[in-house]
Formats: structure tokens, sequence, C-alpha cells
């Protein structure tokens, strides 16, 4: 009995100091951006505010937010919701048994066909959602619009590096769903800037240009552009492909800019059909640079894709590239010990542009995170938002006026030229796409012209999802005959100061003020400059129809009246918050 009170004893120990291990981790990892978001959560909380959410990007521990805030409830339910169960899964294995057992989790997908009495039994405190750009999707949303219907009390936790979905009319879910009611907002550039995410070096290059000029060749040939035009035309293609020729191929610049320390690469394909014919071409590319290489496939053909990505996140071994083939996976929430990303897969949306660029990054990393953009995809999203090189430049130039105003002068402390490795590709990737632009082809559909005549002037280039068959340029191109205007066209200088001026006040009312420019346009116009709305909504909180005006006053929720009217409910939280020395 003795030996087993001692076992019993010294058990009961190393489970206490197991815990308080996995908790002492916890804090640790909480570097100071986090600590100072977490108290934002939490006062946020305690001031009544039920739906918070939090704008970090990837790798800058978004999920050490939701275990903190696990942590400091521990009698509390929390449901949470994230784009798969890989990613749920990966966050389990950060907590102990006794966390998990009042802790749900589930992903997007299921939560419209969740029954009744599934949902009703979750009875969820908190309801955390990572990721929560994915609750403005069509169908999923209905179902989190139950979800927060059932559960007006719980408070809620929306996390995401891309709140903002481009392709979808610029919707905001900060705005949408969370009122603007931000505990953090911060970009990857302002990340990058401010030192909490090392900056990573962005190498463009097109590997597959040589089949890209022979097909821009055929077309030019099918065209129905005059002799004289088509001579000319393949004359400016041979001039491209020349240049190209002269530039580095995908060889020579692994060569140049994978170092010791970087073993470690995800590799972004569009779909199974694309890996199998890519697979031996990316182990050739390494060979010839002189790389040992190991694969690992992860995608959703693969009954052995969990087994895979174990593997390669734990493959340790030294001098041996190790790259994962990704297929639709990998591009959101998963981190392993990561050096760089591999783009062969192109998109038009800056959200899954920024998931992966993002696997590159994270807090502490060592090395110098690589990003190799082969399919010139920075090119392919300039139209509709930022790309991370113009982004990063954006807000230099911005920090840099900042400073001159105050008569300091600004230190970026890397020379971002020296990371940024893509203007020359860039230039020939807009000649072929200016070549195209002057190509004529089949003729244009009455529907064709009428879905571009209807949503040109709103969405701009992105009108290219509803015209599959067209090109960019052939878009812009008919566009232009047509007399239609890019709902994201350049803006007047008057017009950017009217934005400065408004829109940190009036939010989207200052579409009032700009004649011809549509929400999205000015979502994403403000989006560039950084401009954010001081949400006068705050305290003000909607039941039903109503507007309540409420602040949290010695640790009680304390109303102020009930409106009809948005404005008036506003008018009055902003006098009420002057009157407390409360933030307006």
């Amino acid at each position: 009995m003795f030996f087993l009170s001692e076992n019993v004893k010294v058990n009961g120990e190393r489970d206490y100091m197991n815990k308080e291990m996995r908790r002492m981790e916890v804090m640790e990892t909480l570097h100071n951006h986090n600590q100072k978001t977490y108290e934002n959560i939490c006062c946020m909380y305690n001031e009544g505010i039920q739906q918070v959410a939090v704008v970090q990007p990837t790798g800058s521990g978004k999920s050490l937010l939701m275990a903190k805030l696990i942590e400091d409830n521990p009698n509390n339910r929390f449901f949470i919701l994230s784009t798969s169960h890989k990613i749920n899964d990966q966050f389990k294995s950060k907590l102990d048994e006794e966390t998990l057992e009042r802790l749900d989790f589930n992903i997007y997908c299921n939560i419209p066909n969740m029954k009744q009495e599934i949902m009703e039994s979750l009875k969820p405190d908190y309801i955390l959602l990572d990721e929560m750009h994915r609750a403005l999707a069509k169908e999923w949303s209905k179902g989190i619009k139950v979800l927060l219907e059932m559960y007006p009390n719980a408070k809620v936790l929306g996390l995401s590096a891309t709140p903002i979905r481009y392709l979808d009319r610029c919707r905001n879910v900060a705005e949408e769903l969370f009122h603007n009611n931000l505990a953090c907002d911060m970009s990857l550039s302002q990340a990058i800037l401010d030192g909490i995410l090392p900056m990573a070096r962005y190498v463009c290059g097109v590997y597959s240009f040589q089949k890209d000029t022979e097909s821009l060749n055929k077309r030019i040939e099918k065209s129905r552009n005059s002799e004289e035009e088509k001579k000319e035309l393949l004359e400016q293609v041979k001039v491209l492909k020349e240049n190209l020729d002269k530039a580095n191929g995908v060889v020579d610049i692994f060569k140049k800019y994978i170092v010791d320390g970087n073993e470690k690469f995800v590799v972004f394909l569009k779909d199974t059909k694309h890996l199998r014919k890519m697979k031996p071409v990316i182990e050739k590319w390494f060979l010839d640079a002189g790389f040992t290489v190991r694969m690992y496939e992860t995608h959703y053909k693969n009954v052995d894709k969990d087994k895979e990505f174990k593997a390669f996140k734990e493959d340790k071994e030294n001098g041996i590239i190790k790259l994962c083939l990704s297929v639709n996976m990998v591009a959101e929430g998963i981190h392993g010990d990561i050096d760089g990303v591999i783009m062969l897969r192109e998109t038009m949306s800056p959200n899954l542009y920024f998931q992966m660029i993002g696997r590159a990054f994270s807090c502490g990393k060592k090395t110098i995170p690589l990003i190799f953009d082969l399919v010139a995809n920075s090119q392919f999203i300039s139209d509709a938002v930022d790309n991370f090189p113009n982004e990063l430049k954006g807000e230099v130039e911005k920090r840099k006026e900042e400073c001159k105003k105050e008569g300091k002068e600004y230190e970026v402390g890397f020379e971002v030229n020296e990371f940024i490795v893509m203007d020359y590709f860039m230039d020939v990737v807009s000649g072929f796409k200016a070549i195209e632009g002057r190509l004529q082809g089949r003729a244009w559909t009455e529907e064709e012209i009428e879905i571009l005549k209807k949503w040109y002037p709103i969405e701009g280039i992105k009108v290219k999802d509803r015209l599959k068959s067209r090109t960019k340029s052939a878009i812009i191109t008919q566009a232009h005959k047509l007399g239609l205007k890019d709902g994201n066209k350049k803006w007047a200088e008057e017009e950017i100061k009217i934005l400065i001026k408004y829109f940190p006040i009036e939010g989207m009312k200052v579409v009032n003020r700009l004649k011809g420019r549509t929400e999205s346009a000015i979502r994403s116009k403000a989006h560039e400059f950084a401009l954010k709305f001081k949400n006068n909504n705050k305290y003000i909180y909607k039941r039903g129809s109503k507007f309540v005006v409420m602040f949290r006053i010695e640790g009680k929720n304390v109303r102020f009246g009930t409106f009809d009217d948005e404005d008036e409910a506003r008018r009055v939280a902003i006098e009420k918050a002057k009157e407390l020395g409360r933030a307006v």
C-alpha cells in the first residue's frame, strides 16, 4: 500500500507538473504583441463587447491567443470552428485532457448541416472562429447565423490574417460580423517592419515561359489581327523570349538563394494531375542545383496524407531538402518548421496568395524565409489588392511620410530591393499581357457583354471570375471599347484626400462623397492606405431591430438608452464615452 500510495503521489505530481509545463509554455510564447492583443480582448469583453476580432498575419501566434483565453477561463465551455480537422487536431495536441473535456471542435463546412439537437447541446460560453473570413462564405454563413442567434450571450472571438474577401466584393468580416471591434489590426508588412516577423526574400521567376511563348505565338497566328499586326506582335514575343532566355532559370535561382539552413519547403500545386506532371520536374530542378531532395505528398486523394505530413514535419535529417507537395492543403493554419514556399499554383485570390506565402513566416525564425513565386502570382493579383512586395513598399513609404511630418527620418533596417527580386520578370510578364490585350479573338456574345457592362464598373478585373473563358487582357480591351470604367481605376488626388479625411470618421458612408466609387473600391483603397474606421459602435449592441448603448462600469453593464436609429445611438455613445473618459 505504501508503494502504491507513493506511486499515486508521484504520478499525481508528475501530472501536475505536466500541466504546469503546458501552462508555462503558453505564457512564455505570448510575445509582447500577443500580450497586448490579449489584454485588448479581455478589456473589450469586460466592457460588454460580445464579438471581438483579431487580424494578425500568419505566423504571429493567433492560436496562442485562443489557448490563453481557454486557459484563463477554466469554468467555461468553448466551441471552436476552423477550416479542417487537421488544424483542430494540431490545436488539441497543445492542450491537456482535462481542458479538452470542456471544448467542442468542428469545421465550417459542417455547420449548415449540423442537427439542431447537436447545436443545442454545445452550450458554449465562448465561440472561437479561426480563419474568420470563412464565416462569410455563402452556404457556411447560414449555419454561423443560426449558431450566433442560438447563443446571443456567448462571447465570440474571430481570428484571421485575411479578413477581407477580395473576390467576394471585398466583403470585410471584421465589419460585417464583428462591427469593427478589433483587438488587433496588423498586416504582414506592419509585422515585418515592427520586427515581429522576419523579412522574407521574395524571388519571382516564370518556369513555364517556354510553353507560354509557344502558345502565344499560335494564338497570334490564329488571331483576326492584320498580317502586319501579327508580324509586329510575333517580333515582340521573340524579343521578350530572348530576354527571358538571358535571365536566370529556376535551377540558377535555387543555387543562388537556397543556403545552409534552408531545408524545408512547401510546394503549392493546382491539382493532383499538376502534381504528377511537376514532381519529376521539381526533383530535377533541385538535383541540377546540386541538392539531395526528399518529397512528401499532402492531398485529399492520398490516403496516407496525414502520415506523409507528420513525416515531413518530423524529418530533421541535415543536408537534404525536404519538400511537402501540397494540393488544396496547408494553405491555412498548419505550421511546421518551414523555411520557405514555392508557388507553382496560379491564383487571382489575394486571400489564398497571402495564405500560401504566410507558411514561410513565424516569430523568432533564425533564417531568412524564402518565397519562390514561379508563376508570377504577384502580378496576377495586383489589380485586386496590393500584393506582398507592393504592400511592403507602400507601408515603408507611409512610415517615411509620417516621420517626415515630425521632422524625423524613418530607418527600415534592411534594403527592401535586396529582398524583393522580381522587377525584371514583372516587366516581361507585363509585356506578354500587353500582347494578349491586342489579340482579336472570337466575338463576344451578348451575354458576356451584359455581364461585363453590369459588373466591370463594380468589380473591375475581378469580373474575370464571371467570364472564365476570357483573359484579363481581353476583358480590359473589351471594357475600353465599351467605354466602361474599372471600379478600381486610378484615384484622383482629390478623391484620396476625401477618403483620408472622412473614412476614419464615416467609414463606408464616405461613399456618398465619392461619386462613381463603389463600396468595394473604397474598401480596397482604404486598406491600401491602412485607413481604419474609428468605430463609434464599440458601445452599441444590436438587439433585434433596436440599438442599445451600453458601457461596462465597475464590473456591471449599464445601459444608456435604446434607439431605433443607429446614428442617434452613435451620437449618445460618443457623448457618454467622453463623459466617462473612454476611448472614442
